[in-house]
């Protein structure tokens, strides 16, 4: 091992999809259990394409070297990961006509009747568009997982870590899904970019479009609520 070796190349190990699945199923759930009157119809649509996505990301983890070492085994990480991208994709589609639904019904004064109803359905909702875009972010961020375990250059956002000295920081630092997941959070909840800051445009147009479901389904959402209270 030598000094010139990137932070990538020293960290051996291809970032496990453990969590990334683990989000999934929770997303799957949380569609599974939503109103039928904001569900999107057939029922088990949204959950069964957020289990098959929770199905393409559970991929054995797998070392740097034999990425390098063996092209066959770096082509199908390439083909499983468009496959997660295709089914974010579908994901990111259904919850997008769910939030709508919603929003359109609370204008019309239609649909759910009940504060315990509406929250649940928007809390739900809300959750799906955090964990959704988390999953945009690290499948995109520097071309995904493995391009960042294979060190490819660019950066799409710059992490705090990587701006401080050690103890706090430290130029070999890796975010992995649960930072995304977190910067996710952080973005909706705030409507802006907290500690993680956008770099390329697709990542401030992502940010943009988040901010703006999080904001419509919030306020229409707590507002009818407190309406109905």
């Amino acid at each position: 091992m030598t000094g010139s070796e990137t932070p990538a190349e020293r960290r051996q190990l291809v970032e496990s999809r453990l969590m990334a699945t683990v989000a999934v199923l929770v997303a799957a759930a949380l569609s599974a259990l939503l109103p039928s009157q904001v569900a999107v119809h057939p029922r088990w649509l949204l959950p069964a394409v957020a289990s098959a996505l929770a199905v393409a990301l559970f991929v054995a983890g797998t070392t740097r070297r034999e990425l390098v070492d063996h092209p066959a085994e770096l082509a199908w990480h390439r083909r499983t990961r468009m496959a997660a991208l295709v089914m974010t994709g579908l994901l990111s589609l259904v919850n997008i006509v769910t939030g709508t639904r919603l929003v359109v019904d609370i204008l019309r004064h239609q649909g759910l009747h009940k504060a315990n109803d509406l929250l649940w359905a928007g809390s739900s909702v809300w959750v799906v568009n955090v964990i959704v875009f988390a999953l945009w972010y690290w499948e995109l961020d520097r071309g995904g997982r493995v391009a960042r375990a294979l060190g490819e250059d660019g950066h799409d956002f710059l992490f705090p870590q990587w701006t401080v000295e050690p103890p706090f920081g430290s130029r070999d630092w890796e975010p992995e899904f649960f930072d995304y997941f977190y910067f996710s959070f952080t973005n909706a909840a705030a409507f802006s970019p907290t500690d993680v800051m956008p770099l390329s445009r697709w990542a401030k147009l992502t940010m943009m479009v988040q901010s703006a479901l999080s904001i419509g389904i919030i306020l229409l959402v707590v507002a009818n609520a407190i309406n109905i209270l």
